[in-house]
């Protein structure tokens, strides 16, 4: 009888150890269904998201209150990624590198800080630099086209302190950008911000330049969860955060010129296009700065780019939706859109005045 009893508790044994198995495996499921495609994640993000969900039962969360549960948890995700092709393919890769800049409309490359400059991240469209305490999570705003999305620069975290150091510094030193420190909300990360404050400090640097991101959330929901720690977050949320931060800051998330820059850009550009099309086979014979002129005299061209406020058309396209695009690509967008426009409209006038710039060119000569 005693071998019986054995016997059926060893059944039962496996049968909850089955049921365990199924219930993990069905939240992992819940929790890849629920992301979008595109997102990518890492490990512990995915352990916190499925510790979330399982803490929801009773049941469930008081097995988590159990010394080896926590092991046991690594241990299925294993077993269910050995199974799940998918999930392999959304865990988002580490690189190797000390600065990563966005490579627009998608991507990145990596570069060394001893590259660092105002010209490098004025070329690439980067208006911030981002430092996150926690390495894991780099490859996450990497693979998730952060960069683009957000227009600025990551700072990784090196091997050692002392290279953090001086990478920090010669950020501070080689541009004027704000450096945003992201951490978890507990006393490493709070110390991880002094420390590098107190580096600046030791080269008589600004410390201002340091921008303390922290974690706390401050949404309507945050009363309901507070993360401690950024992987409690998945890349979503961890982006709306950031974002919200960045709001918060009055920090521009996109990189944009000054309006009287973006004005000048919108009309050197309409320009640009212009001339292209003047150019086509009478380039010899225009006198192209007085031809412009007389055209815009006479069609208002400028004036119409004022009143279709092209410049706050391309503030909305470019703040808007995460555009991952760079400034100089909408610029062009929006202003090659209205010079189609005012090509259709007026090429008819156009090609009648540069005729007649020309005729008059011509009458000059023979005088």
């Amino acid at each position: 009888m005693f071998v019986c009893s054995l016997k059926a508790f060893k059944q039962a044994q496996e049968e909850e150890e089955l049921q365990l198995k199924e219930e993990i495996f069905k939240a992992l499921d819940d929790i890849l269904t629920n992301l979008k495609n595109s997102e990518r994640f890492v490990f512990d993000q995915l352990l916190e998201k499925l510790k979330t969900k399982l803490n929801q039962d009773p049941i469930l969360s008081k097995w988590l209150e159990t010394p080896d549960a926590l092991s046991r948890l690594r241990t299925y995700i294993i077993n269910y990624q050995s199974s799940n092709t998918v999930l392999t393919q959304r865990v988002a890769r580490p690189a190797v590198a000390t600065l990563a800049l966005p490579q627009h409309p998608e991507g990145y490359f990596l570069a060394l800080a001893k590259g660092i400059s105002r010209k490098l991240f004025s070329q690439h469209h980067v208006n911030k630099i981002l430092y996150i305490q926690v390495p894991e999570l780099e490859p996450v705003i990497m693979d998730n086209d952060w960069l683009c999305r957000m227009d600025m620069a990551l700072l990784r975290n090196p091997p050692q302190l002392d290279a953090l150091r001086e990478t920090i510094v010669q950020c501070v030193v080689g541009c004027d950008l704000p450096l945003l420190i992201w951490h978890n909300n507990d006393a490493t990360g709070h110390e991880r911000v002094k420390q590098i404050k107190t580096w600046l400090n030791e080269r008589n640097l600004d410390e201002n330049r340091i921008i303390d991101l922290g974690l706390k959330s401050t949404d309507s929901l945050s009363h309901l969860f507070q993360p401690t720690k950024l992987v409690e977050l998945m890349p979503d949320e961890l982006a709306e955060l950031l974002v919200a931060k960045l709001d918060n800051l009055n920090i521009s998330i996109k990189f944009l010129p000054d309006n009287v820059d973006i004005c000048r850009d919108i009309g050197q550009k309409f320009e640009h296009y212009l001339l292209s099309y003047l150019w086509e086979g009478v380039s010899e014979k225009l006198e192209m700065p007085n031809l412009i002129i007389g055209l815009d005299r006479e069609l208002q061209f400028s004036q119409q780019m004022k009143e279709q406020n092209l410049d706050q058309q391309l503030r909305d396209l470019l703040e808007k939706n995460s555009n991952t695009k760079s400034y100089a690509t909408v610029l062009n967008e929006v202003v090659r859109k209205f010079f189609d426009t005012f090509m259709g409209q007026h090429r008819a006038e156009i090609q009648g005045l540069a005729q007649a710039h020309l005729k008059g060119l011509h009458e000059g000569d023979k005088q």
